[in-house]
């Protein structure tokens, strides 16, 4: 059965309890098998027995903060234990500061969140409303993401921003528009 959960935990994680403890201890050594556990066997409810292990991988442990931490009353969506995992990958950073924060910031994660274009456009818009200059130089070459990251600055200048698109006439306009004031240094 070792075999078998190695290939495939969450075909046989609905049998735990036939486990002897061995397999039990294998089991939940794995981020992956423990978040199934959580979720299918432990009814969705904070299991701290396994956080420690969930915590290691950026993917589940971020799932956990939002599915099992978020929905908790004793818990805001809070894992400490596992952001600095989280803090490594863009898309579990975009979602842990969304979703199990709370449309709050996640500074942890905003250097893997500015390595990806998109989720750093969404970041701005719905998170941080400020210029976020780390992700700036990926995110002009990209047309629609470089229009609407001007358009969500909500009122806040950019000078790195400007100089980058001061020869771009395409983005001035929604770039002025975001910052909702005349730019000077953009007029001809």
């Amino acid at each position: 059965i070792k075999t078998a959960l190695r290939l495939s935990p969450e075909l046989f994680i609905y049998n735990y309890d036939l486990l002897s403890e061995e397999q039990r201890s294998w089991l939940t050594s794995s981020p992956k098998s423990a978040y199934l556990y959580v979720m299918e066997i432990h009814n969705e409810q904070r299991f701290p027995e396994v956080e420690h292990i969930i915590a290691q991988d950026a993917k589940y442990a971020s799932q956990y903060a939002i599915n099992v931490l978020g929905r908790s009353i004793s818990s805001s969506g809070k894992f400490p234990e596992g952001e600095a995992a989280i803090a490594t990958d863009a898309t579990a950073s975009y979602n842990y500061a969304y979703f199990a924060l709370g449309i709050k910031r996640f500074p942890a994660g905003e250097s893997a969140i500015s390595e990806d274009p998109t989720l750093a456009v969404q970041y701005v818009e719905n998170i941080l409303h400020r210029p976020m200059p780390e992700a700036e130089s990926e995110i002009l070459e990209i047309e629609h993401l470089a229009k609407r990251y001007g358009e969500a600055l909500m009122g806040n200048a950019s000078p790195s921003w400007e100089q980058l698109i001061k020869d771009k006439t395409y983005l001035i306009i929604p770039y002025v528009r975001g910052v909702k004031k005349r730019v000077p240094a953009l007029e001809p």
